[in-house]
Parts: C-alpha cells; structure tokens; sequence
C-alpha cells in the first residue's frame, strides 16, 4: 500500500511521526519519536516530556500507556478479536484500568474501566495450537510497528498459541464504557500463573471499588443485596399474608374491648407494625433518595406504615378509629412482592389513561340524557327526575338494568302508558349507552390491558434472563439504550470536517484490531 510518511506538524510539536493516505491525506497512525529507532533519523529530536505525553494523550484516542511506576502488572497475552482469533496483545494493569495495547506500540487500544468488571471466570483453551496458529498466521497481516520486524511478530504469536493456554475472561457491566462486551486472555502457560493473574486484577478491582465508595454507599449496597433477595421478599410477603389473616379473625370475632382475644390481637398489631416498620426503614436505606421517592410502591408502604405508627402511638387523637381502618389495607402490600399480582395491578394502571377517553364520551352522553330527563320527566317523576343529581343517578341505575321498566312506566303520563317520547327516551338511552358506549369502554380497557400485561411479561422476562446470564458470566449484549450514544454525542459536538473525520478515524483504529485497514463485519 502507498502511504507518506512525515513528522506531523499538528501532534506533539513535530515530534511524532505521522502515517498518511496520499490520496486523501487522512491520518492513519502516529508513532512518537521515543517508539523510534533515534538512529534512524534526526539524532537531535528530544523525547517526548510529561507536557507532550499528555498533549498526545488528548489527541490519540484512549491515550498512551502509563509510566511503568504507575503499571501494577504488564505482560504479553494473547487476546479473543471479534473474529474468535487469537492475537498478540499487552495486557497492563493499573489502579483505575486495564488496557490493552498491540505490543510494539504505546498507544492503548481498548480499555476496562476497574469500577465496571463484574465478575472474572477462569478457563483452559483446549483448542489445537496447530490448528490456531494456521489460523492466525493466515489472517496475519504485516506489521506497522517500527521496533519488531515482521518475522519476529509472527514467531511470538506461534510460541504464545502453543505455551498460553490458560485464561480467564472479564465480564463487563451492561450500562458501562464497555456495555457488556467479555473480554477472553490467555496469560500464562501454567494454572497457578493464571490463578496469580486473577487475583492481581481482583485485587485490583476490590482496591478501586473501596476507594470510590463510600462507607454509606457500601452500606447501602449491602443492605440492597439483602432485601433483593429471594428469601427476604418470602419472608414479607408471608407476614403480610399473616396480617391480613389475623385482621379477617379479628373482624369475624369482633372481641370486646379489655378481653383476652383483644389483647392478643393488639400484641399482634404491635408486631406486625414493628416488622413493617424495619422493612420500611431497610427499603428506605437501600433505594435512598431518588430511587424511594419515585416508586408508587416504595411511596403506598411510606404511608400505610405511617398511619398504622400514628394509629398505635396517639391514642387520643380524633378519628384514630378511622386511622386503624387503615392497617386491612396493608394486604395489599402483597402486590409488590409478588410478580404475578403485580403484572397485573401495573396493568390496570397503565390502562387508565386510554380508557379516560372512552368513559368521558360515556359521561357526557349520560349527562346530556339527565339534563333531557329532568326537562321531560321531572314534573311527572319528581322521585327520580326532579334535580340534575337525581336523573344523573337514575340514568346510573338504567346502565345496570335494574327495575327499568318500572322507572320507563312511572316517567309516562297514566293516561298514555306507551308514550313514544319515554318510550324513545329510555330505549335510544340503553341502546347508545348500555349496548355501544359501555362495551367500547371495556373492549378499550381489555385492549390496553393486554399490551400492557404483554410489555409488563416481556419486561420480566428480559429482567430475569438478564440476571441469569449476569450470574452465569455472560452479559446481555441488547439492551434498550445503544451503546452508540456516547460516540454519537462526541461527534456532534465537533466543530468541523477535519475533527469529524479525526475522531471517525480514532474510533477506526480501535475497531481494527488486526491492523487490516479494514473492518469485518464481526468486528
């Protein structure tokens, strides 16, 4: 391939020199002057200082790789492309990042944010080296680099397919820089070597995730693992369960107030009440802030336990009778421990809203028939007819079919039993109201509950399959919000061509981990 080479005149102060495509003079690498041979240029070009290394920084990509003080481990592994090939790659650990680098350069070619692994499984490559080292010398293009001559890149990868065999994998988090892509080494020829590899990036991780959390913030973590968990949601929902029995008993016995029954359901209610309130007080402690104050579940336990505290605690206080009526309403803290009523209760809410629609047009066509029954009816019906009120609620009554006739029959003259103005009344009023109007009402209701339910399950499902595969050590790849986003932003917010056409050309370089000059579709 054609290319021009120069010292660049726009990276590092004319100390890097600069790869080009003379038919559209796109940068296509840079190799700063302390990754070159000095004698083979200008020996009066200085090295790079920490000014310049972080100029470069800035304009590279992901940046160079850390002084060799500041790398915890750093070793050539072998790494899994996109392709399921195995290539030579350098593998550094520092205290925030794992990088990844093609091992003549300096510039880092991916990165694993410590704060975002989730978890790291050990393996053992079985494949035949025979077999992977054909594979990869097939698809082995020559090297760039300017430090290990081409023969000599092919002769490590040949030694590193046939001695690392032992390996583990990292698996990133869903949501972070890496949006749950798993990243596969092969570290060392030998278990133990790969344990020890591990425990240094375990180590390193624990390390990170201390120090960027605070001790509230472990606190709440830890207390959320707790009430997440199976055995705690069974618990509550058995109290629950148990409260409302003993609510159905109290009712059915209706025990005299100072008798022993009385008492043994008051020590009851006391605690009950306690261990909803230590529930409460978990929940608050592991959702605080935003997360509490914005779930309609977390907001219905706030005050069912706040009303059954004031209850218990003032006795005194003026209509505490109707406040202890609010303790049957805690049966219905059960929806939000268990999955299947729960569907079905955010169903029912999300229904709500399309089905507003249809009621209001059935409201205001029965209003209109109210205001026409007292007009036609109210002197000859005042029971029913007289005010607004009454016929509204008399038209009520006719949607249930109850006793209609007998209201057709008192709103005729008795002269003219068959009046066809009550005649015409009543029956365009069920047939509009009862046999249209309602049935839409309830097919739109019906409708919406379906999709609702429908994207309720599927929700469910894609959560559940989600945390299977995160406690499998595999990461699901779909995920509502694309991982293009950031790179999209970035790329808006440049000012013109030349810095669009700069970062497009960085981003190449990262999805090229062969070094081709092109990009597969696997990549």
């Amino acid at each position: 391939q054609l290319r021009q080479f120069f010292f660049g005149k726009e990276q590092a102060r004319n100390l890097c020199l600069m790869v080009e495509d003379p038919s559209n003079s796109n940068p296509i690498d840079t190799y700063p002057s302390r990754s070159i041979d000095h004698t083979a240029h200008d020996p009066d070009v200085d090295l790079l200082d920490a000014d310049e290394l972080r100029l470069l920084e800035s304009t590279s990509g992901l940046g160079v790789l850390p002084d060799p003080i500041h790398r915890t481990r750093d070793e050539i592994v072998l790494k899994l492309n996109s392709n399921t090939e195995w290539q030579l790659r350098r593998l550094i650990l520092s205290k925030d990042k794992l990088m990844i680098a093609n091992p003549e350069q300096i510039s880092v070619t991916d990165q694993i944010p410590l704060g975002e692994v989730v978890s790291i499984v050990k393996f053992l490559d079985t494949e035949d080296p025979v077999d992977a080292t054909t594979k990869t010398q097939r698809h082995q293009k020559p090297s760039k680099s300017l430090l290990i001559p081409v023969q000599e890149a092919v002769a490590n990868q040949e030694r590193a397919l046939k001695t690392l065999v032992h390996g583990f994998s990292i698996l990133t988090h869903e949501l972070g820089y890496n949006c749950g892509r798993i990243y596969s080494f092969r570290v060392s020829d030998s278990d133990a070597a790969c344990a020890a590899w591990i425990d240094t990036v375990a180590a390193a991780v624990a390390a990170h995730r201390a120090q960027h959390r605070s001790a509230l913030r472990e606190m709440q973590v830890r207390v959320r693992r707790v009430t997440s968990a199976e055995a705690y949601q069974h618990l509550f929902a058995l109290l629950i369960g148990a409260n409302y029995l003993s609510n159905v008993i109290q009712a059915e016995m209706m025990p005299a107030a100072g008798s022993e029954a009385d008492a043994v359901f008051i020590r009851l209610d006391y605690f009950f009440t306690l261990a909803f309130t230590v529930e409460l007080c978990l929940n608050m402690a592991s959702h605080w802030f935003v997360d509490f104050f914005t779930d309609g579940w977390s907001l219905f336990d706030l005050l069912v336990v706040s009303v059954s505290l004031v209850a218990l605690g003032v006795q005194d206080l003026p209509g505490v009778s109707f406040l202890r009526l609010m303790r049957v309403f805690r049966v219905l803290r059960i929806f939000a421990r268990l999955q299947s009523l729960r569907i079905i209760v955010t169903s029912l809410t999300a229904s709500i809203f399309p089905v507003l629609n249809a009621f209001l047009v059935m409201t205001l066509v029965t209003t209109v028939y109210a205001i026409l029954g007292v007009v036609l009816f109210g002197a000859a019906n005042p029971l029913q007819f007289a005010t607004f009120s009454r016929s509204l609620f008399t038209m009520f009554t006719l949607m249930t079919f109850d006793h209609w006739t007998e209201t057709l029959a008192e709103a005729q003259p008795e002269d003219d039993p068959f009046a066809p103005g009550a005649v015409l009344f009543f029956v365009s009023f069920i047939v509009i109201v009862c046999w249209v109007l309602l049935p839409v009402v309830m097919a739109v209701l019906l409708d919406n509950f379906v999709a609702a339910s429908a994207a309720e399950k599927r929700k469910a499902t894609e959560e559940d399959e989600r945390r299977r595969r995160r406690q499998a050590g595999a990461a699901d790849s779909a995920d509502s919000e694309s991982p293009l986003w950031p790179l999209l932003e970035k790329l808006m917010d440049c000012e013109n061509t030349r810095q669009i056409e700069r970062e497009i050309q960085a981003v190449f370089k990262l999805l090229d981990e062969e070094g081709a000059g092109e990009i597969s579709a696997a990549q």
